[in-house]
């Protein structure tokens, strides 16, 4: 059942660090929140987690109405870091009307404490949905040094949910999607908020949807085969380190990486040089990390950002 939980919070929860953990077959990976809003998770670290063939959500963050006012509880901006992780819907999820994303990240309250808080998104590698998005958000989110692998469907969607996405950075990803790699949709009002989506890496036979789009690299999904180590099939092994410099593009504006921790380094942990490139990796020709698979991924760190 998509109710039995592997990690579930009910209360106001900060400063948790989940780390480690391998979860398979769960009804939901990690549920953090209450379904109602009046629970909020913030300023919190999830890294290194392994979650696999879940029915609903690998990991879902819950929308948060008002932070209740606790003595214990800090306050000022704060930022919920989801990095290194490996989720995956290849088997097992539900399908409509049950079906749900491998991740999905909800909205920071709409005004007062933590309406300035942001989801750090990155260095993930994100496989496989049949029935829905790999990632939905809302609020203030960065998606950056990611790879994402959608063999069924689409890639990511930042959508309305419980409220509207406000800022949002989607930056230097390798997006493989047999359907939507990236879709930003606003409603009709105008927002004071910018959604940027900029120097990706995208093998789809769809575009990249809304948002104001930057230097961009965009091929079709059998490229992928071609144009990278282990390319975006099905079967073999997965290696999706560029095979050449076809994945150059211009340098990224630096005001997009401002606050975002490891932005100068790729998906490896490689500094990121002069020579700019789209994507998750900093390079081309032989890859010199890790290639994803469904386990827990090594411990890297970035010594350059």
């Amino acid at each position: 059942d998509q109710q039995i939980v592997g990690i579930s919070t009910k209360c106001p929860a900060w400063g948790w660090v989940l780390r480690g953990n391998r979860i398979q077959g769960a009804g939901t990976g990690m549920y953090l929140g209450n379904s109602d809003g009046s629970a909020p998770f913030y300023a919190g670290v999830i890294e290194y987690n392994l979650v696999t063939q879940p029915r609903g959500y690998a990991i879902q963050i819950k929308h948060q109405h008002a932070r209740p006012a606790l003595a214990t509880a800090p306050t000022g901006r704060h930022v919920t870091i989801i990095r290194h992780n490996v989720l995956d819907k290849a088997s097992g999820g539900s399908p409509h009307p049950l079906a749900r994303p491998n991740l999905l990240l909800g909205h920071w309250p709409l005004s007062g404490e933590g309406a300035q808080d942001e989801y750090l998104v990155y260095g993930n590698y994100i496989a496989d949905n049949p029935h829905e998005a790999l990632v939905q958000a809302e609020g203030n989110v960065a998606i950056y040094n990611n790879v994402l692998r959608n063999r069924y469907g689409d890639g990511i969607h930042i959508q309305p949910h419980n409220d509207v996405p406000r800022k949002v950075r989607i930056l230097f990803n390798t997006v493989i999607t047999t359907g939507d790699p990236v879709a930003v949709r606003m409603p009709e009002t105008p927002s004071a908020y910018a959604q940027v989506v900029a120097s990706n890496a995208v093998f789809s036979p769809r575009p990249i949807v809304g948002g104001t789009q930057q230097h961009n690299a965009l091929y079709g999904y059998e490229d992928a085969s071609r144009m990278l180590g282990g390319g975006g099939g099905d079967g073999g092994r997965f290696d999706p380190y560029p095979a050449d410099e076809r994945l150059r593009c211009p340098p990224v504006d630096p005001r997009l990486l401002e606050s975002l921790p490891a932005a100068q380094c790729d998906f490896n942990g490689r500094p990121r040089t002069q020579q700019s490139y789209c994507g998750a990796y900093a390079g081309f020709g032989r890859n010199p990390g890790w290639l994803p698979v469904l386990k827990i991924k090594p411990a890297s760190s970035c010594t350059n950002g």
